[in-house]
């Protein structure tokens, strides 16, 4: 049976509905029912205009009803303004995630009012349990049924209306004669007449504010005021009790207060009145937070979620005439001054926004496999040849040798001279083999790095790296894996436009590419710059963004072993000549994982290898009187 209208219904707009699980419902609107009823009614068709409100939209006067695709900045109050709009313009209907919660909201869906992190004002979170409603085809259903209407529209879609493309599959949507497709632009510094609603906004909220801390301040006075006054309550029942022990005193005061605190009183109780009784405050903007209130948004909620951001970046750009559209209207500033503003803010977002979704290539894993192969290959060749120590060893025990058989034979190249020993000739031999010595270590340091054309033999099967110790394949790797991120990031983003990526994502990028941290304490710095300072011969700094001197085809990666072999002598040079600045202090983590093959070398600094030692002849006569004795 009919059933009395609730309250909370009345004098609102209401649509016949009627929702069943798994079946399709006819509405019936016309005059006559389907079937009879076990009660008597009026239909629709045939209530009485007392009972009924028709509204009607009024027609414009060429017959084209407006679809706006408002294109603006995230986090510059896109959704303000459309608030704003649609406040002044009740006649647009607004198509939006948003306006789909809200509709889904107000027909008595519950939805939780927690959201994730991917949750943004363009595209809020939808989970009402209802997968029509939850994947978007809900939203699809209606962008359909409002493109075959006669309405005024407002396609608030803040990401597509941003790129060319989307934008373009927009505009499609909505092709029949009776509509007028238009760009509304409103990048830069906004209209006079929306300037005034966010003055007037920001203004209510400081009022607000204001109001309350005034409202604090008032509630403490009124505290302060009572306190007072039980002061003096007390104090005048103090005084009272003190003068009724003491004999009467002809002209006293029986109040127990004297007549000057007495005058006293009235002044302060008027003035405590006069503060309860100040009005609040009137606010006014000060320039700066007018500034503020047109470039800030109001709304906790992010409007583009950042991944989504960084992934479409690159697509953005301000609306052409060629795109669909019947007219590109730049509402708030010029086209010229618009175009301006979006490129400088997409430049500064490439250069500052982290890239998110970024996957390593095909490329970057090929690279990264034959550098491992390379790296496995010197390594073997290192073992090979020997560390430094014994190799200095084996160079030191062929001297002894030599010395201890011509000490034994007595035997010399030319005739000995008068008054010379087999002692003498032994002295004249050392000091020529020690100078020998010096004179191949001042061939290998006058060597030209870059001038050799195989890193594993420099000659006599000796490697240009045969020198390194823990600290130094650890350099090598680090500049490799560097000079390789920078590349893969330019080949992996897909945009063009960034020309790299600041040192403050160094750390982000780094894992995701070799899937481990990278920690600047444990090459002995606080910062990424100054890591970044030992490796200025692979990686610079370019408008802060990195670069690699390196370019991304070189085909012999020995060049990153040339580089570090300079790196390494000019670091002994300034540690020779007493700078103790240049020494390294890597964690042991890091000399663990990048030592050479032995293990004897993989914890000691280059510095800590002793150097050889001449023989001196003395030494030899000692030790063979010692071996005759014996």
């Amino acid at each position: 049976a009919p059933q009395l209208l609730p309250d909370s219904l009345r004098n609102k707009v209401l649509f016949p509905a009627v929702s069943f699980k798994n079946l399709s419902v006819h509405v019936n609107c016309g005059q006559q029912c389907f079937a009879p009823l076990p009660f008597r009614c009026r239909m629709l068709q045939d209530a009485s205009a007392d009972d009924v409100q028709v509204l009607r939209h009024q027609e414009p006067t060429d017959g084209k009803y407006e679809v706006l695709f408002p294109v603006c900045l995230p986090d510059r109050g896109a959704f303000d303004w459309l608030d704003w709009f649609l406040a002044a313009h009740p006649q647009y209907t607004e198509l939006s995630d948003r306006r789909m919660i809200d509709w889904a909201v107000k027909s008595g869906l519950w939805s939780p009012t927690s959201h994730s992190k991917s949750s943004s004002n363009d595209r809020p979170e939808i989970n009402f349990g209802i997968p029509d409603l939850d994947d978007g085809t809900a939203k699809d259903v209606v962008r359909l049924a409002a493109a075959m209407q006669k309405r005024n529209l407002v396609v608030m879609e803040l990401e597509g209306n941003l790129a060319k493309q989307q934008r373009i599959q927009g505009a499609r949507h909505f092709n029949l004669p009776h509509f007028r497709k238009v760009a509304e632009v409103m990048i830069g510094e906004p209209s006079e007449e929306y300037r005034e609603f966010i003055f007037a906004r920001a203004r209510k909220e400081k009022q607000s504010k204001t109001h309350l801390e005034w409202l604090a301040r008032k509630h403490e006075r009124a505290k302060q005021r009572l306190l007072n006054e039980h002061r003096r309550q007390a104090e005048r029942a103090r005084r009272q009790a003190e003068r009724s022990q003491k004999p009467a005193v002809a002209g006293s005061s029986d109040a127990g207060l004297s007549p000057a605190e007495e005058e006293d009183e009235p002044e302060c109780i008027q003035q405590e009145e006069d503060e309860q009784a100040e009005p609040p405050p009137e606010v006014e903007l000060t320039d700066a937070e007018k500034k503020k209130a047109c470039l800030l948004m109001t709304s906790q909620a992010q409007d583009i979620e950042p991944s989504r951001l960084s992934a479409a970046l690159s697509s953005f750009c301000c609306p052409k005439d060629d795109e669909g559209f019947d007219s590109v209207r730049f509402a708030w500033r010029l086209r010229s001054e618009a175009e301006k503003t979006m490129s400088s803010w997409v430049a500064e977002l490439r250069r500052t926004r982290r890239v998110e979704n970024l996957k390593p290539s095909a490329w970057f894993w090929e690279k990264l496999q034959r550098w491992l192969r390379d790296v496995e290959l010197w390594r073997a060749k290192l073992a090979e040849f020997g560390e430094p120590a014994k190799r200095a060893a084996r160079m030191a025990s062929k001297v002894t040798a030599k010395h201890q058989d011509i000490w034994k034979t007595g035997r010399k190249e030319g005739p000995l001279g008068v008054g010379d020993t087999p002692g003498a000739e032994l002295q004249r031999n050392a000091e020529q083999d020690t100078a020998r010595l010096i004179a191949e270590e001042l061939e290998r340091q006058d060597l030209d790095i870059f001038g050799v054309s195989d890193v594993t033999d420099v000659g006599d099967g000796e490697p240009l790296f045969c020198n390194f110790a823990a600290e130094d394949w650890a350099l090598l790797s680090l500049r490799y894996e560097l000079h390789l991120l920078v590349h893969a990031f330019k080949r992996d983003c897909e945009d063009d436009g960034r020309p790299g990526f600041p040192p403050e994502h160094l750390q982000f990028y780094y894992s995701i590419y070799f899937k481990q941290l990278f920690v600047p304490s444990s090459y002995g710095f606080e910062k990424v710059e100054e890591v970044l300072g030992m490796l200025r011969d692979t990686i610079v700094l370019h408008d802060q963004a990195m670069e690699s001197q390196v370019p991304d085809d070189v085909f012999d990666n020995g060049i990153f072993v040339k580089l570090t072999e300079e790196g390494r002598r000019q670091r002994q040079e300034r540690i020779d000549s007493g700078d103790e600045s240049a020494s390294l202090r890597f964690t042991a983590s890091i000399l663990d994982a990048s030592g050479p093959p032995q293990g004897a070398a993989a914890s000691r600094r280059q510095s800590d290898v002793p150097p050889v030692k001449p023989v001196q002849p003395q030494q030899l006569q000692q030790q063979q009187q010692q071996q005759q004795q014996q």
